[in-house]
């Protein structure tokens, strides 16, 4: 999914109709699911405390099964107990938050690295549905919600038209057939030119990161945000289906290649200053030439998501978030994540009044 390349709390009223924050064992939980906060969890992160994301996000996507060339998935990268894991974080969310909707769970396939078997399963049409059944079986035997396709990178007008044939196939058997769910990762500027597949999906998670060019800078800038997002708009793409990619990662701003975690970040931040506080971390975007997304910078992306009525946003990916047990049990920029749905909401309703 990644290229290879004195504590505050809510600063808004906790009543609001359209979403709310609920507060419970110094957690915050969000309680209105019709804007998604979605995070990405790899096998290799697992280690986290995955039931305290739970409890702010909206979904969550299991990363990844890699299929092999005859549409089987596996036995590559997901074993049972990471299924588990996650079910028994959806189970903790129902528990400690009965008035949150239930976290929905997606199965991701494929992912950098995991991705060459795409380009023959799709072009065959006997290895595509076995492919897609195999996919059915999956989500109904885990007891998931949806399949997250992140096939990188179709190349060419073939493997497009492909894909297309996939996505129908898809709708058919896993949307249409099952109630299921089915979402996309796509790559900034990736449009497809047959609008017939933004209509076979629920939907996009567009991967505004990872955008970096020779003039340096940071590599998910809001105006490479809103280039990608037009971009996407002109091939007709619904507004509502486009999930907004947030980076937990930093990449050096002269050398890109060179990568740290949000949570290496704030560690570093931390053994230099032991004294700093939240409101002090959350004010910085840049760390020895790192340039990343901090709280305050998440906080202006979800507005503009929300604003700007998109379906939600993710985050590649929930591990590299800080979790701090005083500051932010569920992770420093997911709960910034979550306040602001709920802010950004009660701000649209009360201007509606």
């Amino acid at each position: 999914m990644m290229m290879m390349f004195p504590y505050r709390r809510l600063q808004f009223p906790i009543a609001c109709s359209l979403a709310l924050l609920l507060l419970l064992n110094g957690q915050v939980a969000l309680a209105n699911d019709d804007f998604v906060v979605a995070g990405y969890l790899p096998e290799y992160r697992s280690y986290i405390n995955v039931n305290n994301t739970a409890a702010v996000l909206t979904d969550l996507i299991v990363f990844s099964l890699q299929p092999d060339d005859q549409g089987n998935l596996g036995p590559c990268c997901l074993e049972p107990h990471h299924f588990a894991q996650a079910r028994e974080a959806r189970a903790y969310k129902q528990e400690q938050f009965p008035d949150a909707k239930p976290l929905k769970l997606w199965m991701s396939i494929g992912g950098a690295g995991r991705s060459a078997s795409f380009p023959k399963i799709v072009a065959d049409q006997a290895l595509r549905e076995k492919f897609v059944r195999n996919i059915k079986e999956k989500l109904l035997k885990e007891q998931f919600d949806g399949v997250d396709i992140d096939w990188e990178t179709p190349l060419g007008s073939d493997d497009d038209q492909n894909f297309v044939h996939l996505a129908r196939d898809l709708y058919k058997e896993i949307i249409h057939k099952s109630g299921l769910q089915v979402s996309v990762a796509l790559h900034p500027y990736h449009v497809f030119e047959n609008h017939n597949f933004y209509s076979h999906i629920t939907r996009i998670n567009l991967m505004t990161y990872d955008m970096v060019d020779g003039r340096g800078g940071h590599h998910a800038e809001m105006k490479g945000i809103t280039a990608s997002v037009m971009h996407l708009l002109k091939y007709k793409c619904p507004a509502d289906k486009i999930v907004l990619g947030i980076p937990a990662y930093a990449r050096h701003g002269r050398n890109p290649g060179q990568v740290k975690t949000y949570s290496e970040i704030v560690d570093a931040i931390l053994k230099t200053n032991p004294d700093a506080d939240l409101k002090s971390v959350a004010q910085r975007s840049e760390f020895k030439g790192y340039l990343y997304d901090g709280p305050n910078d998440v906080r202006r992306k979800v507005d503009m998501a929300v604003k700007d009525g998109h379906a939600g946003i993710f985050f590649w990916e929930i591990g590299q978030d800080k979790q701090h047990e005083e500051w932010a049990p569920s992770g420093i920029l997911l709960e910034a994540a979550g306040e602001q749905v709920a802010s950004s909401m009660a701000s649209m309703e009360s201007s509606e009044l």
